[in-house]
């Protein structure tokens, strides 16, 4: 006869049973379920009384069945409390067809005078999806350059250190985690790293320079970026530290600072290049032709004497075009045809009308100085047509030949045939009239 204590304890049994958070199912040593709580019925989509006397292997996806009858048979053999399948990924399933991950726990017991097993099985679907998004952020962490740590802020210990932060020191993950944050920065002392930490949850994120000691003697100085990580009851759980290499963006301002000054040297010496040949040059060729036309009726003797200055003229000239040509940056310039047209189209301004151009053949590839030479020889050759003659009409006709390519420049205002010519193995011009 059954004792008022032993109905109490069976009540409380069963009461405890049904309160349990996982399903709950006794199985016999032939596979069927004797018994099931609520939760069970819960989580495998049907009413408690379909569950008992049903074999265990309706609650497993088909392609496992048989596998698992054997597995029961050993169970039975050797009966003591485990955790099946540890470090198997276990599945089950609900009577609607629906597979989900579960964790199944068995223990042995006695049920109506049977040797049975209480099977407990819990579904860890949430579970798993939370692990593989917590791999999914891990992997994409690892990928950063920088080192990121998770510190505990009461005692200081590293429990998170990414693929970067291995790098960054030397030191493995597993050496990082074992590890005081306090004896991986060097210069602070127990107080001072608490009193950042301190500050990190007083005020949010902020960054501080340190220097880590690296694992091959090395220190390595980086801007240490902490900021507080609260658990979902508002708790703070750690303190993540983001650490970048200082002395890679040092480097990385170095040479900023460095291309800044650079270029500050090009634009002014692109500025020095265009006042030269905006103002000195056409100076001195305003002169040049000054001269030529106030001898043009002068005495044999005085031309004698001009002349040579109007030809030294025209070699400073030339001089003044290869210091240019040197100040001014290389940019990639255009094929040496499209940039005759040009110049002979800019000459428009000063006759009145654009000059025809004919180019006979394939020109050459001249160097950079070379051709620079020709295109403003022909510049200043079109510049003194438009000066010195009352032309209407003006032809340009481009040749390579002979280890040369020339210019010749007619015009009906006269008689005069301007001829610009320039090697095409030698970077120096030649200018003839």
């Amino acid at each position: 006869m059954t004792s008022v204590a032993d109905a109490r304890g069976l009540v409380v049994a069963s009461l405890l049973v049904e309160a349990a958070p996982d399903a709950m199912l006794v199985v016999d040593d032939a596979g069927t379920i004797l018994f099931a709580n609520g939760r069970a019925g819960h989580l495998f989509g049907t009413p408690v009384p379909d569950l008992v006397g049903r074999p265990i292997e309706d609650l497993l996806p088909e392609d496992v069945r048989a596998a698992h009858r054997g597995h029961r048979a050993g169970l039975a053999a050797d009966a003591q409390t485990r955790e099946m399948g540890s470090g198997l990924e276990l599945h089950a399933r609900r009577f609607d067809g629906h597979v989900f991950p579960a964790e199944v726990s068995l223990s042995p017991t006695e049920f109506d005078g049977r040797h049975a097993v209480i099977a407990s099985v819990r579904d860890v679907t949430d579970r798993k999806r939370a692990r593989e998004h917590t791999r999914r952020i891990e992997r994409l962490v690892d990928r950063a350059h920088e080192g990121v740590y998770l510190i505990d802020p009461d005692t200081l210990r590293i429990t998170y250190a990414n693929a970067g932060a291995a790098a960054q020191t030397g030191w493995d993950r597993a050496a990082l985690v074992a590890t005081s944050m306090l004896d991986l920065v060097a210069d602070m002392d127990d107080a001072t790293l608490r009193r950042l930490l301190h500050r990190a949850v007083e005020e949010g994120r902020f960054p501080t320079i340190v220097t880590l000691r690296g694992r091959s003697g090395d220190d390595v100085v980086v801007e240490l970026l902490l900021e507080p990580e609260y658990r979902p009851d508002g708790t703070l759980s750690a303190v993540a530290a983001l650490a970048r290499d200082v002395a890679e963006r040092r480097a990385a301002e170095a040479t900023l600072e460095e291309t800044r000054a650079e270029l500050r040297i090009l634009e002014e010496r692109e500025r020095i290049a265009r006042d030269l040949h905006d103002r000195v040059i056409q100076r001195l060729f305003a002169a040049g032709m000054h001269l030529q036309a106030a001898t043009s009726a002068a005495r044999d003797d005085l031309r004698e004497r001009v002349d040579p200055v109007v030809d030294e003229l025209d070699a400073t000239v030339r001089e003044i075009r290869s210091v240019i040509f040197d100040l001014a940056p290389h940019a990639p310039t255009a094929p040496l045809q499209q940039r005759l047209v040009a110049a002979a189209r800019e000459a428009r301004r000063s006759l009145g009308f654009e000059p025809a151009v004919t180019v006979l053949g394939d020109l050459p590839d001249l160097d950079a100085s070379a051709g620079e030479t020709l295109v403003h020889a022909l510049g200043d050759a079109l510049r003194r047509v438009a000066a010195t003659a009352r032309a209407t009409r003006v032809a340009v006709e481009v040749r390579a030949g002979s280890g040369e390519v020339r210019c010749t420049v007619t015009h009906d205002g006269g008689d005069i045939a301007e001829i610009v010519r320039v090697a095409t193995s030698s970077p120096t011009g030649e200018d003839h009239r």
